[in-house]
């Protein structure tokens, strides 16, 4: 390759040979030649083809047998091989070499051209231990993306925390060799106390725990004390939350131009389900780095300004802006969400009574307004079924019953509703160079959807949960009743200190009640294993 590039005026392209030799019997292929790529290093200025001088010409090369060098195939007597000049091979010194001389000496070979084009892609080259980093133009301003993120405390930092005591629970751990420290190890990595470690935004590794197995084998009750290290913060992207909930709204960017600048980012419904209008903008509260995790105080105002524009400064690439999702107004909370749990007004029905239905109080009311909604969903002799994809809500019949009898055939109407998701998406700003004003998340499958969270996930534990989940003993009510305060007082005392115990779903309270009920036989005083309620 090195020498068809001397003679080539286009660099592009370089022709190259590939010799065959034949000998008296068979064939024999040559040995492999490794050569350097031309495309790694700089391609020299290609220089003219060589000239012969002129005054002093050297005369071409006799068509006369070659006397043999001591690395190249002996010629046959008046054979085509005898007949053509050296090949290149044996220029360089790498001609084949018969390794069976019976095989009789060089009758023929043939050069072939062949061309090599410079644009195909080089054989990757060993990085040895380098990465690879791909650097944009940052000339190039550009609002690149825009989303919903949380803070979560994930990031394996290395930093020392503090140390974690464990207890061993039986005989015989055994931990004299490396396989057996390891797999002594993994069990422990995977126990609820290492685990529970990421509530105190804490971790160990696999590592850690091996070089706290100092002996070679561990019995019942023996401790060891393993290191700790601090889990840091990363914002990560969300598709979803429910209102009320604290996160984050972010923009990236690229280009110089725009570091340092301002960045606006704007919410706004995809339906309008919450303010009425599609696209319509949805103001929320921004809040302080300090606010986001603060607790959010049960009774007061609630810290934050309600804004429909957000603006933060632009620094390495990212603008990110603290909010809670949530109006200022704790009563219009509530009524957006009433909205996003029953969905968007579509239309009225009309209902019919079959007969005669007392009003005569609230109670009574309540009772008449189920039957009607039973009816309606159902379908019946004098009330066509609810259309599939729309439904009705009990508050709004009571809104339309009267204290009043009412007779056969007179009617009342009431909402329906056709149940749809509160989706959003964001319109980011930005002034540098030029301005830049896109939309992100506007497509469907990339909206961001505010969920409606279910009432029970965060309500307090009441006694009626004990008896539902462990029966109903009349005599236990009194000490069922103190574990029920005792817990509630506890779970919002460790949320105020900003050390939640997290009993905020229906499936963690029905773990922490699964786990409770094993250990102290369905809270029931007289059937305790073990405790006392000041444990609590």
């Amino acid at each position: 390759m090195q020498k068809a590039m001397q003679g080539e005026t286009d660099p592009k392209q370089l022709e190259f040979y590939v010799t065959v030799e034949y000998f008296s019997h068979k064939k024999h292929a040559t040995d492999n030649v490794n050569v350097n790529n031309p495309l790694h290093t700089p391609v020299p200025t290609p220089q003219p083809r060589p000239q012969q001088p002129t005054n002093n010409p050297t005369p071409p090369p006799q068509s006369t047998p070659e006397t043999p060098s001591n690395n190249t195939q002996p010629r046959a007597e008046n054979s085509p091989a005898a007949e053509k000049p050296a090949s290149q091979m044996e220029e360089r010194g790498v001609a084949g070499q018969n390794a069976n001389p019976s095989e009789g000496e060089l009758h023929d070979y043939q050069e072939a051209q062949g061309i090599i084009e410079a644009e195909q892609p080089p054989t990757p080259q060993s990085n040895e231990g380098k990465t690879v980093s791909i650097v944009q133009d940052s000339s190039v301003e550009e609002l690149l993306d825009a989303y919903f993120a949380k803070k979560e405390y994930t990031k394996q930092t290395g930093e020392a925390a503090g140390t974690l005591e464990y207890k061993f629970g039986g005989n015989g751990n055994k931990t004299a060799t490396d396989a057996e420290k390891e797999k002594i190890a993994k069990i422990i990595l995977g126990k609820p106390a290492v685990k529970a470690l990421t509530d105190k935004k804490e971790y160990t590794t696999l590592e850690a725990i091996k070089q706290a197995l100092s002996k070679e084998v561990y019995n019942k009750d023996e401790k060891i004390n393993i290191q700790t290290f601090k889990l840091g913060a990363e914002l990560k992207k969300i598709t979803s939350a429910p209102l009320d909930t604290k996160l984050y709204l972010v923009a990236k960017t690229a280009g110089s131009g725009l570091s340092d600048k301002q960045a606006t980012i704007i919410i706004k419904e995809k339906d309008g389900l919450i303010k009425g209008s599609a696209g319509a903008v949805l103001p929320i509260l921004e809040i302080s780095e300090e606010q986001m995790d603060q607790a959010t105080p049960t009774t007061g105002e609630v810290p934050g300004t309600e804004k429909s524009k957000f603006t933060g400064k632009i620094e390495n690439g990212t603008v990110k802006i603290p909010v809670h999702l949530r109006p200022k107004s704790d009563d219009e909370l509530k009524q957006w969400k009433e909205k996003i749990s029953k969905g968007k007004e579509d239309g009225e029905y009309t209902y019919k009574f079959g007969g005669e239905n007392k009003v005569t109080d609230e109670n009574s009311k309540k009772r008449v307004a189920e039957a009607i909604l039973k009816n309606a969903k159902n379908g019946n002799t004098n009330n066509e079924k609810i259309a599939d994809g729309k439904t009705a809500y009990i508050d709004d019949i009571e809104k339309a019953l009267e204290i009043k009898t009412y007779q056969k055939d007179q009617t009342i109407k009431f909402k329906l509703y056709k149940k749809e998701k509160e989706l959003l998406y964001l319109q980011a700003k930005a002034q540098g160079e030029k301005q830049h004003d896109k939309e992100f998340l506007k497509a469907d499958g990339a909206y961001f959807e505010v969920g409606s969270k279910c009432p029970r996930c965060e309500a307090e534990i009441t006694l009626k949960d004990i008896e539902n989940s462990f029966d109903v003993y009349s005599n236990q009510k009194d000490f069922r009743q103190k574990i029920v305060d005792s817990l509630n007082r506890f779970i919002k005392q460790r949320k105020n200190e900003g050390k939640d115990l997290h009993l905020n779903t229906c499936l963690r309270k029905a773990h922490f009640f699964a786990q409770v009920g094993v250990e102290t036989l369905g809270i029931h005083g007289d059937w305790i294993i073990e405790g006392k309620i000041n444990h609590l």
